[in-house]
């Protein structure tokens, strides 16, 4: 068993040895001896941090404070601190290693103004300058080593390569909307921006954790263990995944239990009508299937599910009558799309006031998220791309996420876990955003429930997540279930047929929620009755960010 080196601890700069009080990031910036803008901004957020870790009292609280301020909402003093750079990157020029070319008349001088061109001519003076990275856009493993509180030999080395790759801030605007996915890498062996991980963290109110009943908190037994990861995990976007080992491994039996069971939701039953219909259909013989479908099977006010169920065994009738399994290796993952899931899936949610949006659509939720701050001048990035996503027709409210794949790996395969994490961080989103349409409200946030299907070739899973307590989301995995090529009692097609039903079900509980909450307040805006102290708005609950996961370009352009 390997030991941990012990952490070195960062040191707050001697500016904040004053009282708290004057403590501002202009003054600061101007007092800081280190010389680009960059590291002073650097050295400005590790001492904070430092002192958030180390103090207690005031200090503690201003320095959270204006980290907060540098970091989140409107970023006020992101402002002052770029005002400043731009008064200061006015009055200075400096140029190195120079080249002289043409120096009789009309001649030019060229050489790198603060890592930029100045250009001489006989009549003017230019300079143009290249604005130096913000301190979030520094190299990610460089930052995440940084925070990590043991560095090996070999990963300082790697800190060090990383230091002499430069990158410069594209400031063309050719396009307003950035497909920032196309770019991404989604898989547990990603590097990870441990400084958003601390941040989000710290933001966090302490009151709302969730206390476990042996007294540990899961919000800070989660935080000890992924900040000292350089690779991107549920964990970090503060996720619990019900067969996630790392996580299993940080509590004992009885908190996982705990974490697992606790506020959990009342699982959908099968009507008896839909159990019956789906053991006659159970046969192993295509003829005999087609004479119980061809068989009266609706009662006289008619049944959707009913209809939906016999409809999915006719669709499947196409294949299983075919010589040879239809399902070999060469079939790609539309094959199986249009053939298979499009006549299981799609049609079940025919009756409900949902579209499942189709072709790599775009998730609004994970959009709202990545474009939470920004501003007029950035372009507008695009949410996370899904093989399907369950929206509110009309609407932006979405209720859950499907991610496919042509082959199945198993559970342990880089494809199901670059899709499992991707899947995850979607339902989060969409959590997050009905959260946010239930006013924070506890009573209904805590009821709240988002699906996901993870397919592979011929196999499915479906998934759950809901918001149990604290800011915890926690991902419950069901069983995996799998389409037959062939017409067989061993794999029955009412096995899968039922978790569409089951998904199905979670996604009208949850509709349920969002239309009773606009019902309520409804009756609360007409009564309107604050002032008299005759309704008060009931407890609140805080949700937690997920985490950004860095860009292949942005890794590749260190290596």
């Amino acid at each position: 068993m390997t030991t941990r080196p012990k952490f070195v601890k960062k040191q707050p700069h001697e500016y904040f040895k004053r009282k708290s009080s004057d403590w501002n990031i202009r003054d600061f910036l101007k007092e800081c001896s280190l010389e680009s803008y960059q590291k002073k901004i650097e050295e400005y957020n590790l001492s904070l941090k430092s002192i958030i870790d180390s103090e207690k009292g005031k200090k503690r609280e201003q320095a959270q404070k204006l980290l907060n301020n540098y970091n989140q909402g409107t970023r006020p003093d992101r402002k002052i601190a770029r005002e400043w750079e731009e008064e200061h990157s006015r009055k200075q020029v400096h140029i190195h290693q120079p080249t002289f070319t043409e120096i009789a008349c009309g001649g030019t001088v060229y050489g790198g103004a603060n890592s930029g061109t100045i250009r001489i001519t006989n009549d003017s003076i230019s300079v143009a300058s290249k604005k130096e990275k913000e301190p979030e856009e520094e190299p990610l493993l460089m930052r995440a080593l940084r925070k990590r509180k043991s560095i090996n030999n070999s990963e300082l080395e790697d800190v060090e390569k990383y230091k002499r790759v430069k990158s410069t801030q594209s400031t063309s605007d050719k396009e307003d909307i950035y497909d920032e996915e196309a770019d991404e890498i989604e898989t547990e062996s990603n590097l990870i921006d441990l400084t958003n991980f601390d941040v989000n963290y710290h933001s966090l109110d302490p009151q709302k954790m969730w206390t476990l009943k042996s007294g540990r908190v899961v919000e800070k037994v989660i935080y000890e263990y992924a900040r000292n990861l350089t690779h991107e995990s549920y964990l970090h976007s503060f996720i619990i995944n019900n067969s996630d080992s790392a996580a299993k491994s940080l509590f004992s039996e009885e908190e996982w239990k705990e974490i697992t069971t606790s506020e959990v939701k009342a699982k959908p039953k099968l009507k008896h009508s839909l159990v019956e219909l789906m053991k006659k259909c159970t046969v192993d013989d295509v003829k005999m299937l087609r004479k119980i479908l061809s068989e009266s099977f609706l009662p006289d006010e008619g049944d959707f599910d009913l209809d939906f169920v016999n409809y999915a065994y006719q669709g499947m009738l196409f294949l299983w009558r075919k010589k040879e399994n239809p399902f070999d290796s060469s079939k790609l993952e539309g094959w199986y799309a249009i053939n298979v899931w499009g006549r299981l899936i799609d049609p079940a949610f025919e009756n409900l006031d949902i579209d499942l949006i189709r072709g790599e659509g775009m998730s609004l939720a994970s959009s709202n998220r990545k474009n939470h701050e920004r501003t007029i001048n950035d372009r507008k990035k695009i949410g996370r791309k899904g093989d399907g996503v369950f929206r509110l027709s009309k609407d932006r409210l979405e209720f859950g996420a499907i991610e496919a794949k042509r082959k199945w790996e198993g559970e342990n395969g880089t494809g199901y876990l670059k899709d499992s994490l991707k899947l995850n961080k979607m339902l989060k989103d969409m959590l997050n955003q009905l959260v946010i349409v239930c006013n924070m409200r506890e009573d209904f946030a805590r009821k709240l429930q988002v699906v996901g299907m993870l397919l592979g070739k011929n196999r499915i899973q479906v998934i759950t997540a809901d918001l149990p307590k604290g800011y915890v989301t926690r991902i419950q995995r069901r069983k995996i279930h799998e389409v037959a090529g062939r017409l067989t009692k061993f794999k029955p097609l009412a096995f899968v047929l039922k978790e569409i039903l089951y998904a199905k079900s979670i996604i009208m509980q949850t509709l349920d929620i969002i239309y009773k909450k606009n019902d309520v307040d409804i009756e609360n805006d007409l009564y309107d009755s604050d002032e008299q102290g005759e309704y008060c708005m009931p407890p609140t609950i805080g949700i937690s960010k997920t985490i950004v996961t860095p860009r292949s370009s942005e890794l590749e352009s260190r290596l």
